[in-house]
C-alpha cells in the first residue's frame, strides 16, 4: 500500500485523520520572540479538524487516470481525448477532444509561457488535426515580447485563423481552471444512459 506525503511529517504537524467530528490536539513548541515571550496564539494548543480520513483520501487518487502525452484515451464510443504537449512535457498540455465527428482543440493558457517550457510552443499537432470547435484558455501569452513570443502569437493567430477560415468557431480569452475536467465528467453519464 502506498504511503501519503503527510505520512512522512513529524507528528506535530500531522493533520487529523478522524471519522467523527471530535477536535484532536497536538502540542506546538513554545517559540520565543526575541523579547523572550512566546506569541500568544502559540501559548494554546493547535487544533485540528478532521476532513477526510486516509482511505477516502487513497480513494480519491486511485480514481486519477494518468495519460502520457499523445495518448489517446477513449472515454466511451463517442468521446475521445488526447493530450498534446505544451512545449516539454513540462506544466499543463493541450488537448484534442473528438465528440462523435466534431473535434475540439482546446490551449492552455500556460502552454505560451516561454520561461516554463525549454521548447516552444508547437501547435501543428493541434493544427493538423482539422478542428471545428477551437479554445484557447487564456491570450495573454500573446503579448510581444522577444523572438518566442512572436513565435508562439503567430502560431496560435494562426490557428484561429485556419478555424475561422473553414467557418467554424473559435473561442478564446477563456480561463478553464478545471471547468473543462467538469464538462468531460458530465459528458461521460449523460452518454452512457443515452446508450
Amino acid at each position: 500500500m502506498e504511503s501519503l506525503a503527510c505520512d512522512y511529517l513529524p507528528h506535530k504537524l500531522q493533520p487529523s485523520f478522524g471519522n467523527n467530528n471530535l477536535k484532536s490536539s497536538h502540542d506546538v513548541e513554545d517559540v520565543s520572540r526575541s523579547s523572550n515571550e512566546p506569541e500568544p496564539w502559540l501559548k494554546t494548543n493547535l487544533v485540528t479538524q478532521p476532513i477526510y480520513n486516509k482511505q477516502e483520501i487513497r480513494n480519491a487518487v486511485e480514481k486519477v487516470t494518468k495519460i502520457s502525452m499523445n495518448q489517446v484515451l477513449q472515454i466511451n464510443p463517442d468521446l475521445k481525448i488526447q493530450s498534446i504537449a505544451s512545449g516539454l512535457f513540462i506544466g499543463s498540455c493541450n488537448w484534442h477532444i473528438t465528440i462523435g465527428n466534431t473535434k475540439v482543440a482546446v490551449v492552455s493558457g500556460s502552454s505560451g509561457s516561454q520561461y516554463r517550457h525549454p521548447l516552444p510552443l508547437n501547435l501543428n499537432a493541434l493544427a493538423n488535426a482539422g478542428v471545428d470547435y477551437l479554445i484557447i484558455d487564456d491570450l495573454q501569452f500573446l503579448q510581444p515580447g522577444g523572438e518566442d513570443k512572436k513565435t508562439t502569437a503567430a502560431q496560435s493567430l494562426a490557428l484561429v485563423e485556419k478555424t475561422l477560415y473553414k467557418n467554424l468557431f473559435a473561442l478564446f480569452f477563456v480561463r478553464i481552471n478545471f471547468f473543462f475536467f467538469e464538462l468531460v465528467d458530465k459528458w461521460k453519464p449523460c452518454r452512457m444512459e443515452a446508450m
